[in-house]
């Protein structure tokens, strides 16, 4: 009975332990529960901001752009009104200046515009007693030839002007003329040139050519430019070419009556003492 009772203590003890090993087991096996991984944070959306369009005034205000200008009908427009230079010569230096400040089409009479451009410019800006700004551009009309030389509009003919204009007006426009052409002087080796052929060995084709050469790139001193109008003339003459030799002299005489004409032969002599006569001293 003892030993019986003794079986069954020893049977519930190694239960126990049974068991207990048992739940250890199990709760050895077990996986740690994974660690929660944190969220990351939830954006912040800020009120929705419609986009606002950028004003063309914003972007051009920093890099402004030339204004849109059609040259060439602004060339011609500009070429007429100075065909009226005694009625429009108020107006004609700005426009001489926003023409030249434009950009003009690149072809190869831009040159020649630009120069007819700048030599109205200085008429105009001489016809408005501004003898300054006159010479300024007037210098730079000489500066956009290659040869560096000017010339004048074709509705500027003195002879043409003495039909149809005021006296006053015709000298003031040979007055400005003339200044024009003695703001430079690259024309004084020419004018000795001329001097050398025609003067000294009668050759007035070789003459003229050095006298045209020498007024369109200018002549500063006033006898020597003077006299270069009126041996010019003589040349022209010579060469049959009578209406553009009186235009010449006109410019010359017109401005000091006291010329010499005692120079070439005698007919070139009588035919500028003939146009002298018919241009009297006013």
């Amino acid at each position: 009975m003892v030993i019986q009772q003794s079986s069954i203590k020893i049977f519930m003890y190694c239960l126990i332990v049974f068991l207990f090993c048992l739940s250890c087991s199990s709760n050895g096996n077990e996986d740690p529960a994974p660690a929660t991984a944190p969220k990351p944070p939830e954006p912040v959306l800020q009120d929705s901001i419609p986009a606002q369009p950028i004003e063309s005034s914003s972007l051009t205000a920093e890099y402004p752009t030339a204004p849109t200008l059609n040259w060439a009908k602004e060339y011609d427009d500009f070429m007429n009104l100075a065909g009226s230079i005694e009625n429009t010569s108020a107006n004609l230096p700005v426009k001489a200046e926003e023409l030249l400040n434009a950009m003009p089409p690149t072809d190869a009479n831009t040159p020649d515009r630009l120069m007819m451009v700048a030599v109205v410019g200085a008429v105009a800006y001489y016809w408005e007693d501004n003898p300054e700004k006159a010479k300024a551009m007037a210098v730079r009309a000489f500066q956009y030839r290659g040869d560096r030389t000017i010339e004048f509009p074709e509705n500027w003919q003195i002879s043409a002007w003495l039909k149809s204009r005021s006296y006053e007006n015709v000298k003031k426009l040979v007055q400005a003329k003339d200044f024009v052409v003695s703001s430079a002087n690259a024309g004084h080796a020419s004018f000795k040139e001329g001097n050398q052929a025609f003067i000294a060995q009668s050759k007035f084709m070789e003459g003229l050519e050095m006298y045209k050469k020498a007024l369109s790139q200018g002549i500063e001193d006033t006898e020597l430019r003077h006299a270069a109008y009126a041996r010019l003339a003589a040349c022209l003459f010579k060469a049959q070419r009578h209406d553009e030799a009186e235009e010449t002299f006109l410019h010359g005489w017109l401005l000091d009556h006291s010329i010499a004409l005692d120079f070439g032969d005698q007919e070139t002599r009588d035919f500028l003492e003939g146009l002298a006569a018919k241009h009297p001293e006013d």
